[in-house]
């Protein structure tokens, strides 16, 4: 089954959907649980993209204060937002990661 979006005329798998609370979902090891449901919402999925963009607020914030302190901080400070910045950006890209694996996984 799949769904077709109107406006870009493209068909999409159904999204994964999870009636049941989290700890009582059980699939045989290697395999994932899909539902055919489209019209609730993957908690899961839910759960990767707030934590997605918590870390890119994040990595957005650190850029911010590493810009305002550039040329009138110490090179020790200058260095140690430096670092707080790249931190935040890696932590992004594996929350965004984590999203898109899970996406691809279980096609939501």
């Amino acid at each position: 089954m799949s769904f077709e979006a109107k406006s870009l005329n493209v068909a999409f798998p159904p999204c994964a959907v999870y009636q049941t609370p989290a700890s009582e979902r059980r699939a045989p090891r290697g395999e994932h649980i899909i539902c055919d449901n489209p019209v609730m919402a993957c908690e899961e999925k839910q759960r990767l993209g707030s934590e997605y963009e918590i870390a890119t607020k994040n990595f957005s914030q650190a850029v911010s204060e590493l810009q305002q302190q550039m040329g009138i901080s110490s090179r020790a400070e200058y260095d140690r937002l430096a670092r707080a910045a790249d931190e935040a950006r890696v932590k992004s890209e594996q929350a965004r990661l984590a999203l898109e694996q899970h996406i691809g996984a279980h096609r939501c």
